[in-house]
């Protein structure tokens, strides 16, 4: 007969051996008086997934790089073992999620660019605007580990979560203003007929750009 236990409750072998069991009479006594309770070294479990007998192994990597250490693993265990036909080796656990994250954002990304695109468009009417806003995403990777740390105390203090959405719209937003406001200066300069020169351009993209900034020009 086998009773498993959870494994809060069995990492305790005095506590085991005080669990009180009933007797014939009615009378409960601990399970001590009726069974030896130790550790043993069971043989290894074989479960069956996917239709094909599977053996876990479990490692726990001193890295926060997972992925890395998985390549540097899966490389050498190539170099020394040769397995026989029928058998395979798979990675799962962390690095399997962040392959399954890696082939979301293949698709997430690019279809957020083009909605993005889509609404800027409707809203400037230009695709040359539009382009213009859309060139701050590679001008802006820079900001990455900044929006990270941003994301990750949002997160910690008020419990927002965050997306690749997310991320594109930070990148975006400040692109955005930077065109509205030229665009205004734009309108400003030309209805008071002063864009006669390039002395004139340069004072409008100074007055939109400074306008953004929450500077006076």
């Amino acid at each position: 007969m086998r009773a498993r236990y959870a494994p809060d409750f069995r990492q305790d072998l005095d506590s085991l051996k005080r669990v009180l069991i009933p007797t014939p009479t009615g009378a409960q006594i601990p399970i001590s008086l009726v069974a030896d309770i130790k550790y043993r070294t069971g043989p290894p479990s074989i479960r069956n997934e996917n239709g094909q007998l599977v053996g876990f192994v479990l490692i726990d990597p001193a890295t926060t790089n997972i992925d890395g250490y998985v390549r540097k693993a899966a490389k050498r265990i190539a170099e020394r073992i040769k397995f026989p036909a029928g058998y395979h080796i798979e990675w799962a656990g962390q690095f399997q999620y962040i392959k399954q994250a890696e082939q979301r954002l293949k698709i997430v990304v690019p279809l957020t660019l083009l909605i993005i695109f889509i609404l800027i468009y409707f809203n400037t009417r230009s695709v040359a605007k539009t382009c213009i806003v859309l060139l701050a995403v590679p001008f802006f990777t820079y900001r990455r580990v900044l929006v990270a740390l941003a994301a990750r105390l949002s997160h910690e203090r008020c419990g927002m979560g965050w997306s690749a959405r997310a991320g594109l719209g930070w990148m975006l937003r400040p692109a955005s203003l930077m065109l509205l406001y030229l665009d205004h200066a734009w309108e400003k300069f030309q209805s008071k007929g002063q864009m006669k020169s390039i002395v004139d351009l340069r004072a409008a993209i100074h007055e939109g750009a400074c306008n953004v900034s929450g500077r006076k020009s």
